[in-house]
């Protein structure tokens, strides 16, 4: 249970791995990683993320361009950037990264608890309701950023016509 606690502090990034503790062997670390279905909460991931992106660019182009020529460039830019975006975060790619950084993480015995966790049924639970979370996560940060964005530019705006009215700013 110690193991379990430590491991879960040192992912969650609250602890260091002490220096004295063995490295993990590069065996476990895949391990680690199927248990956790690391390629698969990226990938459930990746799709969650695509459209708030796709979303973002969408309305960054209709604040530079004519609605007809942003929704033209969208669709023309739109294959190349999720081409983009799936070869420079495949798995095939991010795998080495990510086995590098939990061999830095864990130790060796953290691996092993981690493991034991994953495969039981509460760290089963846990993976399979991790794309729930994040689903939800994301909706949350979306409904509290458009009203925050929005008092920003009235900050902004504000301070704008504070320093107009002392005569910093010109119009």
């Amino acid at each position: 249970m110690k193991t379990l606690v430590i491991g879960l502090l040192i992912a969650l990034g609250l602890v260091a791995r002490p220096a004295f503790a063995a490295p993990p062997s590069p065996e476990s670390v895949e391990r680690l990683m199927q248990a956790m279905q690391v390629q698969s909460q990226l990938e459930t991931t990746y799709a969650q993320v695509l459209p708030a992106l796709q979303s973002s660019m969408r309305q960054t182009l209709g604040t530079q361009l004519k609605s007809e020529e942003a929704a033209r460039l969208f669709d023309a830019v739109q294959p190349r950037v999720n081409a983009l975006l799936l070869e420079q975060l495949s798995w095939a790619r991010l795998k080495p990264a990510f086995a590098r950084i939990y061999g830095e993480t864990f130790s060796q015995e953290e691996v092993d608890g981690l493991i034991a966790f994953y495969q039981g049924p509460v760290g089963t639970a846990l993976i399979a309701k991790t794309p729930q979370l994040m689903q939800r996560s994301i909706q949350l940060m979306q409904e509290r950023m458009a009203p925050m964005l929005q008092r920003v530019a009235e900050v902004t705006k504000e301070e704008i016509e504070k320093e107009r009215s002392r005569g910093s700013v010109r119009n």
